[in-house]
């Protein structure tokens, strides 16, 4: 177990008060931090993939030094499994606490609970009843608009789709859903001064609806022509860690888009920055490209602060093989993974590994 001075430093930086007027650093220095911590966390999740936990959580701690006020929940929970692991229990008492200071809500509990039993299980019940849990948080604005934007948006999907021998749900009625969600959506985030993150809405297991209207408003109104509504919010968001850089990703992962960064004038950004993953029972296979365009990806990926394909990989293969136990993957690491080809039988998985894998996967 650590030094009850190593407890107290860490309580220093999770709990640090935000810099000042007076304390203004430029954007360029944001910028800077920012993918410091991007590189940490990364390292961190890297290391949990090769089974050298306590490595892991040196990266983790460095990262919250890097980032002590915004630290991502995704990278504060895994950092709390890491000193559980390691036995480390001062430490995971100050994670926990800092994940209920944003709401910690019963779907979060039910997740650690799967994974700790015994004296681990005690150890959290009692972190869980000693601080005040912030779930109040979790009925923002945002997430009860979102939410009731998501469930028409997917009622109006199912009917879309049911109607059509196709099933393309993809109509101009849902185009225009889409475009009145984004409208909508973007509004609330003026209102609260851009995209909120996890300290003002809470602490949601699996990220706030507003992250699936995002993903869904791809830039088309009625099906005709781009009216990218989030680009700059969500890129200018990524240097004060309100949204992820995986999560950027994830949003333009159809189709050729560029978009221009707003720290560097006149500096672009080409998406998407991510590959395929096809499946077919149990089987998992990634998606590789011509080592020239791999390159040009990674080199572009590299602007918002993300990891190399092949690194996206080794987290996502990590988390395929966690995912077949029966308790799934302890830990949540970031994989900007752009979704799966679902094989309708072998022949075609089989294809389609000779399409998009084999000519050029490393050996």
């Amino acid at each position: 177990m650590k030094t009850f001075q190593s407890a107290l430093t860490l309580l220093s930086l999770l709990c640090a008060v935000p810099l000042s007027f007076g304390q203004r650093v430029t954007t360029i220095e944001q910028k800077e931090r920012a993918f410091e911590y991007y590189a940490q966390t990364n390292k961190a999740e890297l290391a949990i993939c090769a089974g050298n936990i306590e490595l892991a959580q040196k990266y983790y701690t460095d990262a919250f030094a890097v980032n002590p006020n915004k630290p991502f929940s995704i990278d504060l929970l895994n950092a709390f499994k890491c000193t559980m692991d390691l036995h480390q229990l001062q430490d995971a008492d100050l994670y926990l606490r800092k994940l209920m200071s944003r709401g910690f809500s019963p779907q979060m509990e039910d997740n650690l609970y799967r994974y700790y039993k015994g004296d681990d299980s005690v150890f959290i019940h009692k972190i869980l009843r000693k601080y005040p849990n912030q779930l109040w948080k979790l009925e923002h604005e945002i997430n009860i608009q979102t939410a009731e934007m998501m469930y028409t948006d997917q009622e109006i999907r199912k009917h879309e789709g049911a109607s059509r021998p196709s099933g393309n749900y993809m109509t101009d009625t849902v185009y225009a859903v889409d475009a009145a969600n984004a409208r909508t959506l973007r509004k609330l985030f003026d209102k609260y001064g851009g995209i909120p993150n996890e300290d003002i809405i809470g602490n949601h297991f699996g990220g706030p609806s507003f992250t699936e209207l995002i993903g869904h408003h791809k830039g088309g109104f009625m099906g005709k022509g781009p009216s990218h509504y989030f680009d700059t919010m969500l890129l200018s968001a990524l240097i004060t860690y309100d949204i992820s850089p995986a999560f950027v990703a994830m949003m333009f992962s159809k189709g050729d888009s560029v978009f221009m960064l707003p720290w560097v004038p006149g500096e672009s950004l080409l998406m998407p920055l991510s590959v395929f993953y096809a499946h077919f029972e149990g089987q998992y296979s990634s998606q590789y490209l011509s080592p020239d365009v791999e390159a040009q990806i990674n080199a572009h990926r590299a602007k918002i602060g993300l990891c190399t394909l092949d690194e996206m990989r080794t987290k996502q293969d990590y988390m395929i093989a966690q995912k077949k136990g029966n308790r799934g993957s302890k830990y949540n690491l970031e994989s900007s993974l752009i979704g799966y080809l679902e094989a309708s039988n072998a022949d075609e998985y089989e294809q389609w590994k000779q399409r998009e894998v084999y000519p050029y996967q490393k050996k």
